[in-house]
């Protein structure tokens, strides 16, 4: 956690065990990633530590750097061959760990290497899915400049465009309308998205520019 490079290094001359975890499964290399120690994430690295190795809720050193928004830490995983598609314990992704924390640059690191855009948790939700709910503006347009599928529906028949309107995020509501979200779409609950934003006064004034 101190970010104490040599320190790490004389443990591990002294045979140190890089593959101990504490009580909510956390290995040094996901407590380096959470603190942005990438000499020591590197140093561990070096020392054949299981970089896809999950805590007690299944994330990995990839999922914690990225939703801290360590561009730098996971830059480094990544490129040490980490993988960009594996969910945690609910089928989430480092991908959506960064869309839900607002980190766009993460987003667009993540997408470039690789990781699938419009990947599932088990709720069926999408990143895109996660930065709508969670109202993050900057996450959900890079994921639309991606490429993201913009009428997707979760599990419980949710599109992104009905979430913000339901939640009164006007900006979002105007990305996803300006990006082609079908403000017709039926959803499960037998409701128009553009009928729920009724009690989101200034959402409904963006349907009727």
């Amino acid at each position: 956690q101190g970010g104490h490079v040599a320190s790490v290094e004389c443990l591990i001359l002294y045979q140190a065990d890089v593959y101990s975890v504490d009580a909510q499964g956390f290995t040094p290399l996901m407590h380096a990633a959470v603190y942005n120690h990438t000499s020591v994430v590197q140093l561990l690295l070096e020392n054949s530590c299981d970089l896809n190795d999950t805590n007690k809720e299944g994330a990995t050193a990839l999922h914690l750097a990225s939703e801290k928004g360590h561009k730098e830490t996971t830059q480094l995983l990544v490129s040490w061959g980490a993988d960009v598609e594996l969910g945690d314990k609910n089928g989430m992704t480092a991908l959506m760990y960064a869309a839900r924390a607002g980190h766009a640059n993460i987003v667009d690191l993540l997408v470039e290497c690789d990781a699938q855009i419009d990947q599932q948790c088990q709720a069926g939700r999408t990143a895109l899915l996660y930065a709508v709910k969670e109202n993050q503006l900057a996450s959900a347009d890079m994921l639309c400049n991606k490429g993201a599928n913009v009428s997707h529906c979760d599990q419980s028949g949710r599109v992104p465009l009905q979430i913000a309107v339901q939640s009164g995020f006007r900006e979002v509501t105007e990305l996803l309308i300006n990006r082609n979200a079908d403000s017709e779409i039926i959803v499960a609950s037998k409701k128009r998205s553009i009928f729920c934003c009724l009690s989101h006064v200034p959402v409904w004034i963006v349907f009727l520019h």
